[in-house]
């Protein structure tokens, strides 16, 4: 996605970066073009906000490159050693 988690009452985001949403479509265009071309995606935690909310990353394969993709989503969140850091603590 293109923002931060919003609050569950907010239906959509209303603008992202300034610009203004018109639809429930627009916030996650850049998420869904991706299962239409046919690529496998995975979403890795890989942060918070200030605010202590979750923020995930958004890994893309190539075409039926499933197998490879979550080859390299193991490296990356072995990298980033996110998952060492759960569960969180509030």
């Amino acid at each position: 996605m293109a923002v931060p988690p919003f609050p569950v009452e907010q239906r959509f985001p209303s603008e992202i970066a300034g610009e203004k949403l018109t639809t429930y479509i627009d916030w996650m265009f850049l998420t869904f073009v991706i299962t239409l071309v046919g690529c496998p995606a995975i979403s890795l935690p890989c942060g918070l906000t200030q605010k202590g909310l979750p923020v995930g990353i958004q890994l893309i394969g190539r075409p039926h490159g499933d197998a490879e993709l979550l080859g390299v989503a193991l490296l990356v969140e072995q990298a980033l050693g996110f998952a060492r850091r759960l569960p969180l603590e509030m």
